[in-house]
């Protein structure tokens, strides 16, 4: 094998060479360099250690290396430097260390041992590097960090205190930063973290999250700061926050985020709330009181606030943003009362002071009466002085005053010239506190006498206990009125019959005081009830009288007709042979006359039974007409004639009575016909107030309207009996009992066109009849 190739001689460096080049890159090297033989004294600096130290190589050159550190080195003083370097082959740490010029600097230091083959130390290389300024930002940063945690503490209470918490998000990540305040004001656990911005939908309602999610995508994409007050769903309860949000944004200005604080408002949003109400109870009051309020701004008096019950008083006038003088014209005097009030704040209070105004513009100027007041007060800012003017309208109390004194005056009068009695009556005792003139002359005493009497003395003592018992209950306001008819004595000691009312009248706390008696003398009443009475017995005497008659006629005065009738029928039959034909004429005009005789008698009966002593009970009229029209079915078919009827109602009444009205009225329109015509009955109602209206219309032979009133009648006959035979009972028998049950009877009729007999029956109290029903049908 061959070796390398020989090398030129002049390729090789020499050794001289490269120490010199050595050399000169350890001079020029940017850290200090010292070089120190084994007992440690200095054999070589650079430059750079000339520039850190400020000594020159001439200087440094043959200085213990050990000698040159500072007693800050961190291993200690130089000796035990040196134990440490020899003890572990070098050393490397940071020290002050002082210039020439005395100042001092920090510096790193690397020291290296050198050794030979046997690890005899042979020399010490030492590099050192100025670290002044690097130490001098360190200082600066800790001191930074020292202060900004000290801030950061100060932020932490600040926070604590105002309750104003700090927050960020990052939306790349939705990353929600919170501070420890924003924990507290939020009542959110901090070892559980922030939620996510994501989760802020259950913190908020959905409109209010709304509005903050509105906010939040103004900020990241337009850079928009905002604030809102919203309510939170904290855990524990509900709280009113501040919210405000800006964007934050890298290097380049894009927006990566949000950040902002948050305030707990709770109390500020109670204490608007409760503001609110205030102010809202304190308008409602103001715009609710009956008394007009008015609110005017500084000297110019420029009406501010007004309520509905001055818009009232000032109707049809301009108030609001007017000067007051101006609102009323007519009154030039108020503007000085006005001024004077809001520059002493001395109140003005009126009471029914009178102004001749209007009460619309343009309208003529009347007397009015006002109490009102004016207080100087404070307007809310900086709006200054004002004025509230409080006014009630007394007009009308004024007048009601006048017209009381009016009424009083009057009353006095009347009392004084009434036609009947009249007083008052102290409940002490019994006494009469004053009378008027007619009640002395009832009783023939002086005013003075009958105040000195109580009025149990000149009371018959029969009628004393029926005054004095509602009297006792009046005296301790159990009673407020009563009314008694009693006797007085009057004072040459006849009776006087008098009707006293009387009436309780109370104090202003509402106890009683007094009454006051109204007398009426009813002597000649008493005297007319008394001939009244006298007369009824009569009447009834004579009701009697016609009863006993009705028994006689009933039993008495028909068994001699029934004689007189049997033996004329004995006579016929035992003589009619021999009986020529006059003697046969004289026996049918005997056996009709009995028979007529009979019939008159029977009408009287059943007449005189009418009465009102049968109970009124409600009644068909329907079923009525229905039994009326069968027990005439056998003259309905003789007659060929026609009975209809509309629908009819119920009535209170006598059934029985009510059939014998329809059957007689019917009766007579079957009866009463034109020679050759059907006879037509038509029976309708109607209701009219209080009562039905009943309409009995016929197709007959009609009656002159001069007797009307007589058919009516007891035994009154327009026809003979050969014409039309009867008693002439039937239809006083109907006018008896349509008037029983309150009702009344008439006819309107044309000679040759037939009558309608119209007659009334109360409606009854539970409006039985208000539905009228069908009748059962026509009879034919």
């Amino acid at each position: 094998m061959s070796g390398p190739p020989a090398k030129d001689a002049g390729d090789v460096l020499t050794a001289q060479e490269k120490l010199r080049r050595l050399y000169r890159g350890l001079v020029r090297l940017p850290v200090a360099v010292l070089m120190a033989d084994a007992e440690g004294n200095i054999e070589f600096v650079n430059d750079r250690f000339v520039e850190m130290t400020g000594y020159e190589p001439a200087e440094a050159i043959g200085q213990c290396l050990w000698s040159l550190q500072c007693e800050k080195a961190a291993p200690g003083p130089g000796a035990q430097l040196q134990e440490t370097v020899l003890a572990q082959g070098g050393w490397h740490g940071e020290m002050v260390n002082r210039r020439k010029n005395g100042e001092l600097y920090w510096e790193t230091i690397s020291i290296c041992a050198g050794r030979d083959e046997n690890d005899k130390v042979t020399n010490f290389v030492v590099v050192k590097e100025d670290i002044s300024e690097l130490k001098r930002t360190e200082e600066a940063l800790r001191a930074s960090e020292e202060q900004l945690k000290a801030k950061e503490v100060e932020l932490r209470e600040a926070q604590r205190i105002a309750r104003v918490g700090s927050w960020s998000w990052e939306p790349a990540t939705d990353t929600v930063y919170w501070s420890e305040e924003t924990y507290r004001v939020c009542g959110f656990d901090p070892s559980k973290g922030a939620p996510s911005f994501a989760r802020h939908g259950d913190l908020f309602s959905p409109s209010d999250m709304a509005r903050l999610k509105e906010c939040v995508d103004r900020a990241l994409q337009e850079g928009t700061p905002y604030q809102l007050d919203l309510l939170m769903l904290c855990p524990d309860k509900s709280r009113w926050i501040t919210v405000q949000g800006e964007a934050t944004r890298d290097a380049e200005g894009r927006v990566t985020g949000i950040r902002g604080s948050l305030q707990d408002i709770t109390e500020r949003k109670r204490a608007e709330e409760e503001l609110q109400a205030q102010r809202q109870l304190l308008e409602s009051v103001i715009y609710s009181l009956p008394a007009a309020v008015l609110i005017t701004q500084g000297s110019e008096l420029r009406v501010k606030m007004i309520n509905p019950a001055y818009s009232q008083i000032a109707s049809g006038r301009e108030v609001l943003g007017r000067n007051f003088p101006d609102v009323w014209p007519e009154i030039p005097a108020l503007k000085d009362i006005f001024l004077k009030v809001l520059e002493t704040g001395e109140p003005y209070i009126a009471n029914d002071q009178a102004y001749e105004i209007s009460r619309f513009p343009g309208g003529p100027p009347e007397k009015r009466y006002f109490s009102w007041s004016l207080y100087r007060v404070r307007l809310p800012g900086d709006e200054g002085w004002g004025l509230l003017n409080t006014a009630w309208e007394t007009t009308e109390r004024k007048q009601n005053e006048d017209a009381l004194l009016a009424s009083e005056e009057k009353f006095r009068s009347f009392f004084e010239h009434a036609a009947v009695g009249m007083g008052r009556v102290r409940f002490a005792d019994a006494r009469w506190i004053d009378v008027n003139g007619a009640f002395c002359r009832m009783l023939g005493y002086s005013s003075d006498e009958m105040k000195a009497i109580p009025w149990p003395q000149i009371t018959h003592p029969e009628d004393v206990d029926l005054d004095l018992i509602p009297f006792r209950r009046m005296a301790v306001g159990e009673l407020e009125a009563y009314s008694v008819e009693k006797r007085f004595i009057h004072k040459d000691g006849h009776h006087v019959w008098a009707r006293l009312t009387l009436s309780l009248v109370r104090t202003a706390a509402g106890r009683p005081d007094y009454e006051i008696a109204v007398i009426e003398d009813i002597s000649e009443r008493r005297r007319s009830e008394a001939e009244r009475d006298r007369l009824l017995a009569e009447v009834q005497r004579s009701n009697q009288e016609l009863q006993q008659f009705a028994y006689i006629a009933s039993h008495d005065l028909q068994e001699p007709l029934r004689m007189i009738s049997g033996y004329i029928a004995l006579m016929e039959r035992k003589y009619g042979s021999r009986l020529d034909e006059r003697a046969r004429t004289y026996i049918n005009y005997a056996v009709d006359g009995t028979r007529r005789m009979q019939r008159l008698i029977d009408g009287l009966l059943n007449y005189s039974r009418i009465s009102r002593e049968a109970e009124l009970v409600p009644v068909d009229m329907n079923a009525v007409f229905a039994v009326a029209t069968a027990n005439l079915e056998q003259r309905i078919r003789e007659s060929g004639g026609r009975v209809t009827a509309t629908p009819l109602p119920v009535v209170r009444g006598d059934e029985i009575q009510l059939v014998q009205l329809l059957q007689n009225l019917v009766g007579n329109g079957l009866k009463y016909r034109k020679p050759g015509a059907s006879p037509k009955v038509h029976l309708s109602a109607r209701q009219t107030g209080a009562h039905w209206l009943f309409a009995v219309r016929d197709n007959g032979i009609g009656i002159e309207r001069q007797h009307y009133d007589r058919i009516f009648q007891i035994f009154q006959r327009l026809h003979t009996e050969d014409e039309y035979p009867g008693t002439g009972i039937g239809l006083a028998t109907c006018k008896k009992i349509v008037e029983r049950h309150g009702g009344r009877i008439w006819v309107e009729s044309k000679p040759g066109g037939g009558s309608t007999f119209f007659f009334t029956l109360p409606v009854g109290d539970k409006q039985e009849g208000a539905e009228l029903r069908p009748p059962a049908k026509d009879a034919s």
